[in-house]
């Protein structure tokens, strides 16, 4: 665990950085879709998981908020708690849904598009006149495209 002093620094750091690269406190929440109040507490005592979101957002190694190597790796390898482990596998699913749909929004747009063709879709038998209903594997045509 972070003592207050490396959290204080690790603060810094980040503040320093967004001056660098001429990004703001507010501009660095949008980017991580969370509010400037709640990035304003994360920053008072940031975890481990959030200073991997942010170094990623501001396209940084996240070794390079440390003050030394070791007390990185420290860090990085010591196993997360249950807590920190749902939020890292929360923000992986953020990267993917906005790697892949650019956004959150326009990725439940897709979903509900699915929900609502899926309980569409039909076709009728040309021999029997049968109602068929299909079912559209989404994941498979993802992996191709």
């Amino acid at each position: 665990m972070h003592s207050n002093s490396t959290l204080k620094r690790i603060t810094m750091r980040i503040k320093e950085l967004l001056k660098e690269k001429g990004i703001t406190q507010k501009e660095l929440a949008k980017r991580l879709q969370i509010t400037p109040q709640t990035l304003s507490v994360l920053l008072k005592k940031p975890t481990f998981s959030t200073i991997l979101r942010v170094a990623h957002v501001l396209n940084v190694e996240t070794i390079k908020l440390y003050d030394s190597p070791e007390e990185w790796l420290k860090e990085s390898t010591s196993a997360p708690t249950k807590e920190q482990a749902k939020d890292i596998a929360h923000n992986w699913k953020l990267e993917y849904i906005k790697d892949k749909f650019g956004s959150v929004e326009e990725y439940e747009a897709c979903m509900e598009e699915d929900r609502r063709l899926g309980q569409k879709i039909t076709i009728i038998c040309p021999h029997c006149g049968k109602e068929i209903p299909l079912k559209i594997d989404t994941e498979a045509l993802n992996d191709k495209g």
